[in-house]
């Protein structure tokens, strides 16, 4: 199997994949069913919709705005802009069709798929992400400048996040049709040639930060007590000082909870299935659901995040943080549900094996009945 049909799966992981970037050339896509400006410009307008504008003005001063905004203030401006749309997999059936081609990919690290729309000359400056990127060009066409190994500075006193220096070391030219891939820490400039409109499928990479920032937090939650660490104090000479023998015992203290492969496992399960948004706690009791579920069908909110580990032999599955432990046969099921489109039906009755599971998911409002 080859990655859109261009390079092995095998070869894109072990040569290119948060190393180098890589080129795809003319990916199949269907441009008719592409997202289009008007799609685009209906989003600007609905507060519904996750949007930003960036702006450069003709002296080179940046601004940057929250949506929604009036669709009318793109065709209107004078100056350099960008628009950007994000979570745009969940509205639009050719995003989500080339989506499924990166699906060799671990699902848990798939953050959305953001959609550029930019005017002629613009971009967003030069800039460094933590994320994997596979951007596509669908309209227009868009100049990449990369630089490898770039210094992590930034100008000073910028709504943007622009490097203080970029020395490009690769220029590629995007027509619609291809794709970059872009590794983390991989500086990148993107220029529009034309209107353009680009298409970034964002894969998280994992932060030292990120991890350690999780873990600390979990652990804090984990001391339910005020517990402390004991002392075994000698008669010293130089008060003042901590010995060696304190500090490798407070170590060895510390490090053995932080050694816990349970609570590291479930750590790790709890910050990959964190969602952009929070769901409202349904009040609901199990006759209740049971008795709603006769006639109505259960539909999935759409930023829904899930993985599943395996802990001491047993499944554990994570979404939206919460965890439960299910079967093998229950993980293939709920697998399946969970990676529903959001306007896709559940029908109770068929799912037997799982009730009680999504039971508890509806009372999280993971998942829920259409109106409610």
């Amino acid at each position: 199997m080859k990655l859109f049909d261009q390079i092995s799966i095998n070869e894109f992981l072990n040569e290119y994949w948060e190393k180098k970037p890589y080129i795809f050339r003319n990916i199949s896509f269907s441009k008719e069913n592409s997202i289009k400006v008007e799609d685009l410009l209906m989003m600007a307008e609905d507060e519904y919709y996750e949007t930003r504008a960036i702006f450069q003005n003709l002296k080179g001063d940046w601004d940057v705005q929250d949506g929604p905004f009036a669709s009318k203030i793109f065709k209107e401006q004078k100056n350099k802009w960008t628009f950007i749309a994000h979570n745009t997999e969940h509205y639009f059936l050719d995003i989500k069709n080339i989506k499924k081609q990166l699906e060799v990919l671990p699902t848990w690290l798939f953050d959305d798929v953001m959609a550029t729309y930019s005017s002629t000359g613009s971009s967003v400056g030069a800039h460094i992400d933590n994320y994997n990127v596979f951007i596509m060009q669908t309209l227009g066409t868009r100049k990449w400048l990369l630089q490898q190994n770039p210094i992590h500075d930034y100008q000073e006193k910028l709504p943007v996040r622009i490097l203080k220096e970029f020395i490009p070391d690769t220029e590629i030219m995007l027509e619609e049709g291809d794709m970059i891939y872009i590794p983390p820490h991989f500086a990148h400039h993107g220029i529009s040639q034309s209107e353009s409109i680009s298409l970034s499928f964002g894969y998280k990479s994992l932060e030292n930060k990120t991890i350690i920032d999780h873990l600390c937090v979990n652990l804090l939650d984990k001391y339910k007590s005020d517990s402390f660490f004991k002392t075994k104090l000698q008669k010293t000479n130089d008060p003042g000082t901590i010995d060696k023998e304190t500090l490798s015992k407070l170590k060895e203290h510390i490090q053995h909870d932080l050694s816990d492969d349970v609570f590291f496992a479930k750590s790790m399960g709890a910050l990959n299935s964190e969602s952009k948004r929070p769901t409202e706690i349904l009040e609901i009791n199990h006759d209740e659901f049971q008795e709603h579920a006769k006639e109505n069908p259960l539909f999935k909110d759409e930023f829904v995040r899930h993985c599943f580990i395996e802990i001491d032999s047993k499944i554990h599955l994570f979404v939206n943080k919460n965890e439960f432990i299910i079967t093998n046969t229950q993980k293939e099921t709920l697998n399946h549900i969970l990676n529903f489109d959001h306007h896709t039906e559940i029908v109770l009755k068929d799912l037997p094996e799982i009730h009680n599971e999504l039971y508890e998911l509806t009372k999280l409002g993971i998942l829920f009945f259409d109106g409610e």
